[in-house]
């Protein structure tokens, strides 16, 4: 994104945020966050979020997070004021909200899942040949 292009939150986002309000799929605060990072859709992160803090969101939330907006977006479509980092739980609703921000997804490396987070084990039992 350009310094002096600066991207605007969606129509359709913006239309959604009150039912997304009343519906309760909104999660605030760092600690609840990552308390609830397993049944999380995404998250969405502020544009004037430091990049300390950026780093740690990508090392903590295994799911899609997207930067768009600053905290006075938050407070106009949420009512949370001086909010930067809010988690969408899996629902429906929040599937259509991150439709509409997919294209602000950060795209970084992820070497090994976050810290606290279950890895996929071994099965055990007979190696099945390969096909030919």
């Amino acid at each position: 994104m350009d310094s002096d292009q600066k991207q605007t939150i969606p129509e359709q986002v913006e239309k959604l945020a009150p039912f997304v309000l009343r519906s309760g799929i909104v999660v605030v605060g760092r600690e609840r966050l990552q308390q609830l990072r397993a049944k999380l859709n995404f998250v969405w992160v502020t544009s004037d979020l430091s990049p300390n803090s950026l780093r740690k969101c990508t090392e903590t939330f295994p799911c899609p997070i997207v930067q768009l907006g600053e905290s006075s977006d938050f407070a106009r479509l949420f009512d949370l004021s001086g909010t930067k980092l809010i988690g969408f739980r899996r629902a429906s609703l929040s599937n259509n909200i991150y439709a509409e921000l997919k294209f602000a997804k950060l795209e970084f490396e992820r070497s090994q899942p976050p810290a606290g987070m279950p890895t996929k084990r071994k099965r055990r039992g007979r190696e099945r040949p390969a096909a030919e």
